[in-house]
């Protein structure tokens, strides 16, 4: 089990083949999982990510500062 905060919903990895980006692919899919996590009873929700920062920021996660076991940081949304 990757989620190591309890009641948090996790998105443990996200990935858009370099032709699909910029075609709206990456936040359907983000959209996808934060519904699914919502539905599932998480208020908050979590991942670790070295970047790009702008993509996760334009969707609406915030970046925390705190240093990712993986040397990413930590992002959390509001669900």
């Amino acid at each position: 089990d990757w989620n190591d905060r309890p009641g948090w919903g996790f998105i443990r990895e996200t990935h858009v083949n370099r032709g699909w980006r910029r075609h709206g692919v990456g936040t359907a899919l983000v959209g996808i999982a934060c519904n699914v996590m919502k539905q599932s009873g998480a208020t908050q929700a979590y991942l670790t990510t070295e970047g790009p920062f702008e993509f996760w920021e334009k969707t609406g996660w915030e970046r925390t500062g705190e240093a990712a076991p993986n040397g990413g940081e930590i992002l959390t949304k509001a669900l």
